[in-house]
């Protein structure tokens, strides 16, 4: 995985979340949870594996499809690359 890849699809992620102001806070949450966990990596790869798992990611995207199609745009590249580095 590369990590400057990985920082700008984060970068990229907290951007829309800002500009999302339609979702609600449960929502919001989640996702918040979900760049933490990413942020975490380095850091702490137990921690963050339990946040990113690969379906819950997905299920986010799907949600976001119709509303907000650039969070899913950045999900699916952050599946990808959790992907890529075996998570």
């Amino acid at each position: 995985m590369n990590p400057e890849h990985l920082q700008r699809t984060l970068a990229a992620l907290h951007q829309e979340l800002g500009r999302a102001s339609t979702l609600d806070a449960q929502t919001h949450q989640r996702m918040r949870e979900v760049l933490t966990g990413a942020e975490s990596l380095g850091t702490s790869p137990g921690e963050a594996q339990s946040t990113l798992h690969p379906e819950h990611l997905e299920a986010l995207a799907v949600g976001f499809e119709a509303n907000h199609p650039s969070l899913t745009v950045g999900l699916r590249q952050l599946i990808a690359l959790l992907g890529e580095a075996g998570i």
